[in-house]
């Protein structure tokens, strides 16, 4: 026991001299906090908001914030600093009413009313902002509700039959641009009477097409027609493809863009009423040119550009789309001799005998003193129910004495004393020296902001209104002599626009 007591006190010696010859440590180790921990203690140290406000118990002061109803209704930590520190919210600008209007044109209040719901709960005052204001409206909507009605103008539409060869003769012959043959026979599978059969299995048509002679009806011109239709049945594959199908109109030739097939034709069928159009350079069609739509007699061909084609063809038809128009027209015919109109700056305009014999026209300016940048001018009471608006161009007729005027610096156009140039001479329309030009001068009517020139002029808003003008034309020069007649204004109808009344 004795042994063993002295080995426990021997221990106890040992421990503590290690300890005696430990150093002392102090630690003062400096740490920086957290900014959110840092910033949660400096709030801290502050009472709630509401406590900082002096007001006396029947104060109307309200200490609010603005928030979203979104985070509002989250209740996290932005809900409970609005509990704590302010009497209410402000949630205007999530309820303006471009964010309550739905697609439908009703407004969907469920939002708004969860919102209220829960300010209530949570006895906390609730404000959405004015209730009208010119900020966060639906423009759209509203520009949509205030549009004017258009109700879009019809054409009148018809048809012009060319040829249907229900009146030939078995065995008619129709003439062929090249060679081959075109004959009237009977419809091969016996529906459709008769029909015009091109080319034969011994002589095919080679870049050859049939011939047809056409007479307008009154009042119609090539340029009144849209498109050709007609019906076509390819002998086996003789000209399906081929170089695509042609359109001729007094020899001028007119490529469609696609053959036979790709108008819709396959072999020993009959396929009806292929179209082709006369206003579209995408197949199947071409663009008429301008020089072609005044004809109302010409010579027709149609058919497939081929080395070697068979086909039969019925029912060759063109269509009209024509928009109600006129003119409003001075001619001088049912003037005195001799009559003077006034001018725009000096010189005379007397009606006269046309030299040709033509009938009374309005003689402008003297070999001796041709007029200069000076215009006969005429008052002119627009068609009934129509405005300066519904014109689309104005024409007359020019006899150029000697040529003088012929080149200019453009024709101009007179409007209630408003001039305009539409950049072009009478010789830039296709008039000549000492010959009439009859329908050679158009000067076509754009709306304001329109490019002019070119033959063209901009018409300002603020005239299109108009139902009565003084109007003067004439070419742009030192030295202009010439005849005049048949000025004719040429109106089109339009859309008719509605516009909506305050009220509505």
């Amino acid at each position: 026991m004795k042994y063993i007591n002295h080995k426990i006190i021997g221990l106890v010696m040992i421990c503590v001299a290690i300890m005696a010859c430990t150093d002392e440590y102090d630690c003062n180790l400096q740490v920086e906090k957290p900014e959110e921990v840092a910033n949660s203690e400096y709030l801290a140290s502050f009472d709630l908001l509401k406590s900082y406000i002096n007001r006396s118990t029947d104060s109307p002061f309200k200490f609010t914030a603005n928030m979203s109803s979104t985070d509002f209704l989250k209740k996290d930590i932005g809900y409970s600093i609005i509990l704590n520190n302010f009497d209410g919210i402000d949630v205007g600008k999530s309820f303006s009413t471009v964010n309550l209007l739905k697609e439908d044109g009703s407004y969907d209040f469920g939002e708004m009313q969860l919102v209220a719901d829960a300010a209530q709960e949570a006895n906390v005052i609730l404000y959405g902002g004015t209730l009208c204001s010119n900020q966060g409206q639906p423009a759209t909507y509203y520009n949509k509700l205030i549009e004017p009605i258009i109700i879009p103008f019809t054409p009148e539409k018809g048809k012009t039959v060319i040829c249907d060869f229900e009146n030939d003769e078995l065995g008619t012959v129709y003439g062929m641009t090249g060679g081959s043959q075109a004959v009237v026979e009977i419809d091969p599978d016996g529906k459709s009477g008769k029909v015009l059969h091109i080319g034969t299995d011994d002589d095919k048509a080679v870049y050859s097409h049939p011939k047809f002679n056409v007479k307008l009806p009154e009042g119609r011109k090539l340029g009144d027609y849209v498109n050709l239709t007609i019906d076509m049945r390819i002998v086996n594959n003789d000209g399906l493809w081929g170089a695509g199908m042609r359109v001729f109109i007094n020899g001028q030739e007119f490529d469609i863009g696609t053959n036979a097939q790709g108008l819709g034709c396959n072999s020993n069928t009959w396929n009806r009423g292929a179209i082709i159009r006369f206003d579209s350079d995408k197949a199947p069609g071409f663009i008429m040119p301008e020089s072609l739509k005044n004809l109302t007699e010409f010579e027709l061909s149609v058919g497939s550009a081929s080395g070697g084609a068979q086909y039969f063809l019925d029912n060759i038809v063109m269509n009209y789309e024509v928009a109600a128009k006129g003119v409003t027209r001075i001619d001088f015919e049912k003037d005195e001799l001799g009559q003077s109109y006034p001018m725009t700056n000096g010189n005379q305009a007397i009606v006269e005998n046309d030299p040709e014999g033509s009938g009374k026209v309005l003689h402008i300016g003297t070999a001796a003193q041709p007029s200069s940048f000076s215009y006969p001018k005429f008052n002119i009471k627009l068609q009934a129910g129509r405005t300066l608006g519904d014109y689309t161009g104005l024409s007359l007729d020019m006899f150029l004495i000697d040529g003088k005027g012929g080149w200019g610096s453009g024709m101009r156009v007179v409007i209630n004393g408003e001039e305009f140039n539409c950049g072009q001479g009478p010789f830039g329309f296709g008039c000549e020296a000492n010959k009439w030009g009859r329908e050679k001068i158009y000067i076509t009517f754009l709306k304001e902001g329109e490019a002019s020139g070119g033959g063209k002029i901009a018409i300002p808003d603020s005239m299109r209104g108009l139902t009565e003008i003084e109007l003067a034309v004439g070419s742009g020069s030192g030295e202009w002599h010439a005849y005049i007649d048949n000025i004719n204004l040429h109106w089109k109808a339009d859309d008719t626009i509605i516009e909506k009344t305050p009220e509505e």
